[in-house]
């Protein structure tokens, strides 16, 4: 009365040829586990790429080793780089014209905000 093919022609999946397809399928809770272990890498890279270990004032004392004078006053700012993006301490050291207006001196770093370390010194005409 019932065979294998449909009205189309077409063959018709057995029981028991569904049966072995989900026999070859790994188990749901394998599945689960990969997918969590996966998820727990990508949020760890983005924790460790959000944490600053290098704290601002840590941040200007060590940028004045790069510069060869004694700033009057600086300016502190975390600078987002590259893609995904890396975040750096922005320094600028300054001294002023004696007139008050625009600088005599100033001088940018970038330092890494987990290790410290120049990554590019921005020496600027004022």
């Amino acid at each position: 009365m019932f065979s294998d093919t449909s009205s189309c022609g077409c063959t018709l999946p057995t029981v028991g040829g569904i049966g072995r397809t989900l026999n070859r399928r790994p188990a749901p809770g394998v599945v689960v586990i990969v997918l969590a272990l996966v998820g727990a890498f990508f949020v760890s890279r983005g924790c460790q790429r959000s944490t600053v270990r290098i704290t601002q004032d840590q941040a200007v004392a060590l940028g004045q080793r790069y510069i060869d004078f004694k700033p009057a006053g600086h300016n502190v700012r975390i600078v987002p780089q590259g893609l995904p993006p890396k975040r750096y301490w922005g320094v600028s050291y300054w001294i002023r014209e004696k007139n008050g207006k625009g600088y005599a001196r100033c001088e940018t770093v970038l330092l890494d905000t987990n290790t410290g370390v120049l990554q590019k010194g921005y020496p600027k005409d004022c």
